[in-house]
C-alpha cells in the first residue's frame, strides 16, 4: 500500500520512479492506492510526462485504487482516467473479486458531494450480495466513521489523508480529529491501517512525521 503519492511538479516522475523502484523491491502480489494519487490537474501531469512509472509496477494482481478528496479537487473523471491510462484500476464504489480468493472494495472519498452533486454509495449497498467467505479489504481515503467497516464485516481496511500530521505538531492535532491518525489498531474482527502517505501535501517536508510504503502481509487464519 502506498497512499498519499500526491503528483505535482514538486512530487514529480522522479520522484514517482523512486516509489516504484521501492514498490517492485517488496514483490507485490497486489499494489493498492487509497486515494490522494494526484495533486494537480491531469492535463499538466501529462504535459510534464508524470506518471508513466505508474506502468512500470509488477504485481501478480494488479494495481488498484480509490478516490481521494485530491481526485475531486482536481477533476475526478481526468484524473480517474489518468490513473486507467498508466495501468491502475480505479475502483468508485465497487469491489472485484481477485483470483476467487479475496475481494478488494473501495468507497468514493466521504468529500465527494463537495465537489459533485453526488453522494456516495453505503457500503451495506456495495457489499449487497457478497460472498462472505471470502476475505474483504476495503480502500476508504479519509479514516472517518470506521465502525461502518467493523458493522459490515470488513477484515481489513486501508487509509490515508492524515499524513500523521506531515509537519509537528500537525500530528498532535490529526491524533485529536482522527481514531487512528497512522498506523495500525484492531477492532474485533476488522483490522485497519492508516498510512502517513508516500508523498507530501504542499512543501516536501516532514517533521514529526515519516513518508513511507507499507508492506502488508496478510496470513489467512481458520477459527
Amino acid at each position: 500500500m502506498a497512499g498519499d503519492i500526491h503528483l505535482s511538479p514538486i512530487n514529480d516522475e522522479k520522484f514517482l520512479a523512486n516509489i516504484v523502484e521501492k514498490i517492485n523491491s517488496l514483490n507485490p502480489d497486489i499494489v493498492l492506492f487509497p486515494g490522494d494519487i494526484v495533486d494537480d490537474k491531469a492535463e499538466v501531469l501529462k504535459r510534464l510526462n508524470i506518471g508513466k512509472s505508474f506502468k512500470k509496477i509488477k504485481s501478480k494482481y494488479g494495481v488498484f485504487a480509490s478516490n481521494g478528496n485530491h481526485e475531486f479537487i482536481n477533476g475526478v473523471e481526468d484524473a480517474d482516467s489518468f490513473m486507467r491510462e498508466n495501468g491502475i484500476e480505479v475502483l468508485r464504489d465497487t469491489m472485484v473479486t481477485i483470483d476467487d480468493a479475496f475481494i478488494i472494495s473501495a468507497r468514493e472519498d466521504i468529500t465527494i458531494n463537495n465537489f459533485t452533486n453526488k453522494n456516495r454509495k453505503s457500503l451495506e449497498s456495495i457489499l449487497n450480495g457478497v460472498d462472505r467467505s471470502y476475505p474483504i479489504i476495503l480502500l476508504d481515503h479519509t479514516p472517518v466513521k470506521l465502525d461502518h467497516a467493523r458493522k459490515n464485516g470488513i477484515d481489513l481496511q486501508l487509509s490515508g489523508h492524515t499524513h500523521h500530521g506531515q509537519m509537528w505538531p500537525g500530528n498532535i492535532i490529526t491524533n485529536l480529529i482522527y481514531e487512528i491518525s497512522w498506523g495500525y489498531k484492531k477492532v474485533e474482527n476488522t483490522q485497519y491501517y492508516v498510512t502517513s502517505g508516500a508523498g507530501t501535501w504542499g512543501p516536501p517536508v516532514r517533521t514529526g512525521s515519516r513518508s513511507e510504503i507499507v508492506n502488508i502481509k496478510v496470513k489467512l487464519t481458520t477459527d
